[in-house]
């Protein structure tokens, strides 16, 4: 889910520190109770990834938050990848009515600077393209270029890598998730004995191990979330199922819904 990624992204154990306090009023408020100024030590633990990457990934999530959204459903599919060729900024898309001469209206949709449209000529230009323009020339571009012999394989494998790439911390996190999990189990455990030999503790214990108890049903969720992508990887993509596809592209860009195409266009093009 878009949350496990964005969970992974912000994860500061990756970058070899510990969070400590994340949540207050635990009692009341459980999860929704996310601390402001959680506690940040330099934990003992190899980091997976320099806290350079991590800084980067930061950055790049903030800026993301600041910039127009990726919509998945609208009839615009190169909304987040069309740049400003001025500025680099995501070229967002808007509508102009004109009137004809016989009084009818036609819509047209436009491509423009989405810096321009928020703070003006003093920062860019609106460098405007027709979005009919620009979305047949990229489907034109990208049916060309996969066509070319020595393109797909090393799109594959570069595919491939990436996936190999993004199971590697994966596979980490789910070793450290299942020995944190092992350890809650034995702390319920010692806790439910305590309580078998003194009932009474029970009202002074309860909110503690309902906490255990939860900590550990969220991590048995993240567990059940990351072994679901693993199923979802599957086998390694081969080129033979990519130029199957790919032979029915222009059917596909025809047919399909903009979600789709757009996902395709995602699955190829960084930007454009």
């Amino acid at each position: 889910s878009t949350t496990a990624v964005k969970d992974i992204l912000c994860n500061k154990i990756y970058a070899g520190y510990l969070e400590y306090a994340r949540y207050i009023n635990w009692e009341t408020k459980r999860r929704k109770g996310k601390n402001p100024k959680p506690i940040l030590v330099k934990g003992t633990h190899e980091p997976i990834i320099s806290e350079e990457d991590y800084q980067k990934v930061q950055e790049r999530l903030a800026l993301e938050g600041k910039q127009p959204k990726w919509n998945h459903t609208g009839e615009n599919v190169l909304t987040g990848l069309l740049r400003c060729p001025e500025c680099g900024a995501p070229m967002a898309a808007s509508n102009v009515t004109n009137t004809l001469k016989d009084g009818t209206k036609k819509r047209i949709r436009y491509y423009s600077c989405s810096v321009f449209r928020n703070k003006g000529a003093s920062v860019c230009h609106a460098n405007s393209i027709r979005a009919e323009q620009a979305e047949t020339f990229v489907a034109d571009r990208l049916k060309e270029i996969i066509q070319l012999p020595e393109v797909l394989p090393r799109l594959v494998a570069a595919l491939n890598e990436e996936i190999v790439r993004q199971s590697q911390p994966l596979e980490q996190e789910l070793v450290v998730l299942l020995e944190r999990k092992e350890e809650l189990k034995t702390k319920i455990e010692k806790w439910e004995a305590a309580l078998e030999d003194s009932p009474e503790l029970f009202p002074m214990l309860k909110d503690r191990l309902d906490e255990l108890t939860e900590k550990r049903r969220q991590l048995h969720i993240r567990e059940n979330e990351i072994l679901g992508i693993f199923q979802q990887q599957g086998e390694p993509i081969q080129v033979k199922d990519v130029q199957r596809i790919l032979s029915s592209l222009d059917r596909f860009l025809a047919q399909s819904e903009k979600k789709q195409v757009k996902a395709l266009y995602r699955t190829f093009i960084e930007k454009i």
